[in-house]
């Protein structure tokens, strides 16, 4: 039949038929920090805060490199953590006041959600896995506990489910171990329990920590729980349970 169309080469038919992935290239790592704060200034238009959020996203280490392309790789990441970003920014900025949280923190843990969740969680749930408590004269602050701050110990270079038991940071492995870290993930962790931040609404302070993972709902916006108190307190004879589900 192809043939006697004049088709010799089946494979070339099939390619008008079908589409076929075709390779592009990505963006150089060093493109990668200003195209986020691009995708990011769409969104964010207050100042103060986009020159906190400026501050995470070109911050560099000692060698001159950018942070930012160890944890989004692509265009692809930048979208989906700027969509995930916006959303908690949103939540935190209209409950509280501007002074009450730190959009360097926020950022820094924003990362650490999006490029490890399995560490994000266990520090919004077990946050002794990584911090120790310390007394000073603004009260309690969290520290990175030092297993955590020394690669001989914690911090592997590889994924933590894939060591290669031949690999020289093998030995440093042990049963006891509470929880293995990826040296990317260190530095997250180091960046957020900064010792020199001075920052009053710092998630260093232990009376802010929670207030960076529990992002309620926008205001005038209330929870079922709430609704329900909210009609018991009234004294109504009003069937509560029928207008919850209406609502």
């Amino acid at each position: 039949m192809l043939a006697e169309k004049g088709i010799t080469n089946g494979n070339e038919y099939i390619r008008k038929i079908f589409q076929m992935e075709i390779p592009l290239p990505g963006y150089e790592s060093f493109i990668l920090p200003m195209v986020l704060l691009k995708e990011i200034k769409k969104q964010v238009t207050n100042q103060e805060d986009f020159k906190w959020i400026q501050f995470v996203v070109t911050y560099t280490t000692q060698n001159g490199e950018y942070l930012i392309p160890r944890y989004l790789k692509n265009f692809r990441d930048i979208k989906r953590f700027v969509n995930s970003f916006i959303i908690n920014y949103t939540h935190i900025s209209t409950q509280l006041e501007r002074l009450e949280y730190s959009i360097r923190d926020l950022m820094w843990l924003e990362l650490l959600h999006y490029s490890d969740l399995e560490t994000y969680q266990k520090l919004a749930t077990v946050p002794v896995t990584f911090l120790i408590s310390t007394s000073t004269d603004k009260g309690p602050i969290y520290s990175l506990r030092n297993e955590y701050s020394h690669r001989e110990s914690y911090v592997i270079t590889e994924k933590k489910d894939k060591v290669d038991p031949d690999s020289p940071v093998a030995k440093y492995i042990k049963p006891e171990m509470p929880y293995l870290i990826h040296e990317d993930t260190a530095t997250l962790l180091s960046m957020l329990f900064n010792l020199s931040i001075q920052e009053d609404a710092s998630i260093r302070y232990i009376e802010n920590y929670s207030r960076y993972f529990a992002y309620r709902l926008p205001k005038n916006n209330i929870g079922t729980e709430e609704f329900r108190n909210a009609l018991i307190s009234s004294q109504t004879s009003v069937d509560i349970e029928s207008i919850l589900e209406g609502w």
